[in-house]
């Protein structure tokens, strides 16, 4: 009988083993499950984040865009001179033979011109005096919005190609092609309406334009954010020169 009592101890002893062993590795798994569960989570919590930062760059460069055009307005007002009193001024462009002045209304243009200057600037084939100091004056008037800004330029090589530009108070240009509109009718000149395709405008530019060996001039159209238009390339898809 006393024979049989190692036999029992060994075996107890043997099963305590597998039981601790089977406990180590329960332990160990759940351990391990519990740190890759937890990894992943940063993993995902870091993605979510990275992705929450990117979208909200995003939104803040649109709204820093968007806040630049709204502030990049600076609309004349003639009391705001800082060293000069009782003078009131009048936004006003010119070349050889025409001037323009915007009315207070900012829906009027007075187009003064003189007939012999113009004729001998744009070949019209008017016979006219030698007077180069009676102007005739039109007044534009065709405007739905209110006029920010008056601009004379040109594109191209010479002079036939002179435009009267407009900036509207919402970014858009509209424009009068000189030379076409003295020759339909002189008496009567009227905006040829807003250019297509081009928005948030906030200032103008003469420049020349350089490509290759050869140049030419044209007008920038600015926007806020600094990029601009060629304004030669679109006056020229109207076909109104």
């Amino acid at each position: 009988m006393n024979e049989l009592k190692p036999k029992k101890s060994k075996a107890m002893i043997v099963i305590i083993i597998l039981l601790a062993v089977a406990l180590l590795g329960t332990v160990s798994y759940l351990v391990f499950d519990k740190v890759l569960l937890s990894k992943e989570d940063n993993v995902s919590q870091e993605n979510g984040s990275q992705e929450e930062a990117e979208k909200e760059e995003k939104d803040q460069s649109a709204i820093e865009e968007e806040t630049d055009e709204e502030n990049y307005h600076a609309t004349f007002d003639s009391d705001q001179a800082t060293n000069t009193m009782g003078i009131f001024y009048q936004l006003f462009v010119s070349i050889d033979g025409i001037n323009v002045t915007l009315d207070t209304s900012k829906r009027e243009v007075v187009f003064a011109y003189n007939p012999f200057l113009v004729n001998t600037r744009y070949s019209l084939g008017w016979v006219t005096t030698t007077d180069s100091y009676s102007y005739n004056s039109v007044t534009i008037n065709n405007f739905t919005k209110d006029i920010e800004d008056i601009y004379l330029g040109g594109y191209g090589q010479d002079a036939s190609n002179d435009t009267l530009f407009f900036l509207m108070e919402d970014g858009t240009v509209e424009y009068v092609p000189i030379r076409r509109a003295l020759s339909i009718n002189n008496e009567a000149i009227s905006s040829y309406g807003a250019l297509p395709s081009v928005s948030g405008v906030v200032k103008f530019y003469n420049v020349q334009a350089r490509q290759a060996s050869s140049g030419y001039a044209t007008v920038l159209a600015q926007k806020a954010n600094g990029t601009y238009y060629d304004l030669s390339q679109v006056l020229e898809a109207t076909g109104n020169y």
